[in-house]
């Protein structure tokens, strides 16, 4: 969490989460999934505007099936490998509504699916895009989502297994 910049000095709602996932989780990145959700209100306001809109650039859910199916694992854990053509489809169309943001507008975040985010996280981070990436269960229903685009990747020829 801190790592991404999602403060935890709201204990209890850290606490909550932990109290109602732990028992039925006990992967550490899938709790810590879990404890942002817990904490949609705090994360959406880091990245909403005054008037309570979180610009988005949307992966695609055909995309996002690519993304399941390039999950490798590793000693150092899983991580996204997506094929050359797929790594710069994306990292091109990210950089495109980054380049396209108006100065002094807040800066879109990545909105995918919680099974996905943290890999696409670490795939943007290894390839030097500084983006936050949330997943919908990350979004609070008092804030609004305004598209900025959506990131679609070419099928590829990658599987994969997605724990």
């Amino acid at each position: 969490l801190l790592e991404e910049g999602i403060p935890i000095r709201h204990t209890r709602l850290v606490l909550e989460a932990l109290a109602e996932w732990s028992e039925r989780e006990q992967n550490v990145a899938l709790l810590t999934e879990y404890v942002r959700s817990g904490l949609k209100r705090q994360i959406c306001h880091r990245h909403a505007n005054t008037e309570g809109i979180v610009s988005a650039l949307v992966v695609e859910r055909e995309s996002e099936d690519v993304m399941r199916g390039a999950v490798r694992d590793s000693d150092a854990g899983p991580y996204l490998a997506l094929e050359d053509r797929q790594s710069e489809a994306m990292l091109s169309q990210i950089r495109q509504v980054l380049s396209n943001a108006e100065p002094g507008q807040t800066r879109p975040i990545l909105l995918t699916s919680m099974d996905v985010r943290r890999f696409v996280r670490g795939f943007l981070t290894r390839n030097g895009v500084d983006l936050a990436v949330l997943s919908y269960q990350d979004l609070a229903s008092d804030f609004t989502i305004r598209p900025a685009g959506s990131v679609t990747l070419p099928h590829g020829s990658n599987s994969g297994l997605l724990e």
